[in-house]
Order: C-alpha cells, then structure tokens, then sequence
C-alpha cells in the first residue's frame, strides 16, 4: 500500500541526513511458513484430476484442479499495538468452484475445504498437533465437529502402497447441505471415498492423476 505523500516528504529528508527518526518504523515481520509436509498432502497443481464412482447408482463425476497459488496474509506493519506477521497460505482451486485452502497460522497448521470461492466458511479436513486420532474441530455450526476416527499410516490397494490414510467424520458438513459425512484421505492423493451417511450415498476414487505443485 502506497504512504502518503506527505509522509515521504517528512522522510526524505531523515533518509539523507541518515537520522533515526523514519527508519525507527521499520519492523521485521514474524513469517509462518506453510510447513512441506502440509505442502506433501495437497497442494496439488494443473494437471492433476480425479474420477469417483456412486456405488450405489453407478454414476460418474470428475474433479480437476483449475488452479493452485500460494501468497502471504501481511498485517499492517505501522500499527505497533499489534504484533507484525506474515503468514504464507496455498489455495488449490477445483472445476466445482471448490477450493482447498493450507495455511499455518500462528499455533498450529491446518488444510481447510471452503464451500464456495471467496468464502470463509468451509470444513478442516486435517488437523496438524501432529494427527492422533480423535482430533476434533468445530465446524458447521454450534453442534458440528469434524473428527479424526482411523490413521493408517500405511495403506495398500492393488498392490500400491500409500503413505497415511485418514479417516474423518463430519457430522454437519457444511459442503454437503449440513449431513453427515465420512472421508478417506491419502496423503498426497486426496478424497478417496466420501461417505455421505446421511443420504446414503457412498463415492470412490476409481481414477485419479496426481501433479503436487512444487514450490
């Protein structure tokens, strides 16, 4: 954000002469990176997609990734009443207008599923202290959690070997019209299977293509 101009004229000056008085305001932020093993996860970029089966109803549906970003939250470094940080977030966005949201706050990292683009609301998926299972988060609502049922921290299927498959229940999943809902994460896949236990719908994973952004 651009000073104003009266105070680039007091500062100009004091810059010459090279006194104290305008680069006292210069502050050094605190930075919270997104850590890599977050990044591992899902921070997935173009080129990646899935495709899930309905069991019940054989019907298709594919995901793809339109987008994946990665910026900083700044606070503003001239209100001294308030600490000074730059946080790092990563948003993945999906053809559904979808999108994943990493970040890692000040106290703990987090990946979020926010609802719609542009909103804040949204359900944790994974909750970092590091993973135990019965984890829990508020979400969806003065009743709502989301909790960590089951950890794998080795899963194989057809004879592949994926590192940690965790499973998670949302009891007022606010994606899904405020049901119930049981998800399947691999670690560096994604979703794969959702259970919605309230409409007695069940998706899986039967296709996917996987490109993790790497920076």
């Amino acid at each position: 954000m651009k000073r104003p101009i009266l105070y680039l004229f007091l500062c100009i000056p004091a810059i010459v002469i090279q006194t104290e008085g305008c680069r006292k305001k210069d502050r050094t932020p605190q930075i919270s990176n997104v850590e890599q093993h977050i990044k591992d996860w899902m921070f997935f970029d173009t080129g990646t997609w899935w495709v899930y089966k309905e069991l019940n109803s054989g019907t298709i549906d594919s995901q793809y990734v339109t987008k994946s970003k990665m910026f900083y939250y700044e606070t503003d470094p001239n209100d001294k009443k308030n600490p000074y940080n730059k946080t790092q977030s990563i948003e993945v966005y999906i053809n559904s207008g979808f999108f994943f949201h990493l970040s890692s706050p000040m106290g703990g990292s987090n990946i979020e599923k926010i609802k719609f683009i542009g909103s804040e609301a949204g359900s944790t998926y994974l909750i970092f202290k590091p993973l135990e299972v019965g984890q829990r988060k508020a979400s969806g609502g003065a009743s709502g959690y989301i909790e960590i049922k089951q950890i794998d921290p080795h899963y194989t299927i057809d004879s592949l070997k994926y590192d940690t498959l965790v499973t998670l229940l949302d009891n007022r999943d606010n994606t899904e019209q405020n049901d119930s809902v049981e998800y399947k994460i691999f670690k560096g896949v994604g979703i794969i299977n959702k259970k919605n236990i309230t409409k007695k719908e069940e998706w899986q994973l039967i296709k996917y293509k996987i490109n993790l952004n790497k920076q």
